[in-house]
């Protein structure tokens, strides 16, 4: 475990993985560090999922490799463990990896209660060919369910049985749904597999707090969500991309601000776009993950939200999964200390073996006042297009609002 000190800016040295989870409180998101490790080994079948029903889906693509079988010493990326015990989706895993696998695509894996989601499904066959009267069940949990007159195809083929629109039930609340599918013939079955969407609930447009914006797009925005925009003396909340000193003062009187930069700003690398008095406040860095360990294309990062507080109805978690990618963070903020990980840190990031601890949503006092930032990527979609990004938005803007200040 003393291997791959010097790897990967670091990030690939796995000693006192354990600490670490202590030391940035990741259990104010994963409860503890057995949790983490099975939300872990989840998300290995997630990527492991998505990776070989893409190739799967092409039938040009007539194999592949896994890497590696088991781990070995620094590398956690085994099927099993260094001493063969099972990963938690060692049942599972033949769904995915077999002869005959059934491919469900979705465009988005998150939709409104009671809509239709588009669906591409196809059965990609190996080394056998599939024989006449064939027949693909699906089931939403809880919801509705059907069947599809599956072809005969050759083997080596991936055979299209084009979009299939699944009714997705009316939920109480916000809630991840299964969708099942099983490819039978003759009563037996030949092949099962299932995808997770986020479904969320009728939106509750009631009480919201009052918005204040000098940014265009952010208060056009609020406005078409129902939130008031107001003056900004009669606002409990300041929507803005980036903070100069007329905003750093407004702070210190006891102002609430919720900061969203993107990176395009005049200052990139911070939440402070000028350099007037007081230009180290909040302290807060912005970092883009592309160029940096933060990407993830070398050696993984785990990516995480705290379902507790206004986040508390976000669905899945607490890792960030398929239904996140309309949203998913292209900057991170730097800036905080370890114990701010326990609480004031609501969103972060790891890389590798739990190193470099970044924040994706935080929250920071400035004097009397206090602001919340977050980098997800929230103005993609036309408003209400993308749950997810509504509902994030929606959950910034409450805890912003929540934010304990000094008045006068």
């Amino acid at each position: 475990m003393e291997t791959g000190s010097v790897w990967g800016d670091g990030v690939a040295y796995p000693h006192g993985l354990q600490n670490r989870f202590a030391t940035y409180q990741l259990g104010h998101a994963f409860g503890s560090f057995d949790a983490f490790i099975e939300a872990a080994q989840w998300y290995q079948f997630a990527n492991l999922k998505y990776e070989i029903e893409s190739m799967r889906a092409a039938s040009p693509i007539q194999g592949y490799v896994i890497t590696e079988f088991t781990d070995v010493h620094w590398e956690s990326n085994g099927l099993l463990d260094m001493n063969r015990n099972p990963r938690v989706f060692h049942q599972r895993f033949a769904e995915i990896n077999a002869d005959t696998v059934i491919v469900p695509r979705l465009d988005r894996y998150s939709c409104y209660g009671g809509a239709a989601v588009p669906l591409d499904l196809s059965v990609a066959l190996g080394g056998q060919a599939l024989a006449a009267g064939a027949v693909l069940l699906w089931r939403v949990k809880g919801g509705e369910a059907g069947q599809i007159a599956v072809p005969p195809g050759p083997a080596q083929s991936v055979t299209g049985l084009g979009t299939l629109q699944v009714p997705m039930p009316l939920t109480p609340g916000n809630q991840m749904v299964t969708i099942n599918f099983y490819l039978m013939q003759a009563g037996t079955e030949l092949a099962r597999n299932a995808v997770e969407v986020a479904c969320y609930a009728p939106r509750n447009a009631k009480d919201l707090p009052a918005i204040a914006s000098a940014d265009p797009d952010l208060a056009a925005r609020a406005r078409a969500l129902g939130y008031p925009v107001v003056a900004p003396d009669k606002a409990e909340v300041i929507l803005c991309r980036g903070l100069e000193t007329p905003d750093i003062k407004a702070l210190q009187a006891g102002g609430r601000y919720l900061v969203l930069p993107n990176g395009s700003g005049k200052r990139k690398n911070s939440l402070r776009q000028d350099h007037g008095p007081m230009h180290d406040l909040p302290d807060i860095g912005v970092t883009a993950r592309d160029g940096s360990i933060w990407r993830g294309d070398w050696i993984a990062g785990f990516s995480w939200i705290a379902r507790k507080g206004a986040f508390a109805d976000i669905p899945g978690g607490p890792m960030i999964d398929l239904s996140f990618d309309r949203v998913v963070p292209h900057h991170v903020l730097t800036g905080f200390k370890n114990w701010e990980f326990g609480g004031l840190v609501h969103a972060g990031l790891v890389a590798g073996w739990i190193h470099k601890p970044g924040a994706l949503i935080a929250e920071r006092r400035v004097g009397k006042g206090a602001l919340v930032a977050s980098t997800f990527r929230l103005l993609a979609d036309a408003p209400l297009a993308d749950p997810v990004a509504t509902a994030l938005l929606d959950a910034l803007i409450r805890t912003a609002a929540d934010l304990t200040v000094e008045t006068e």
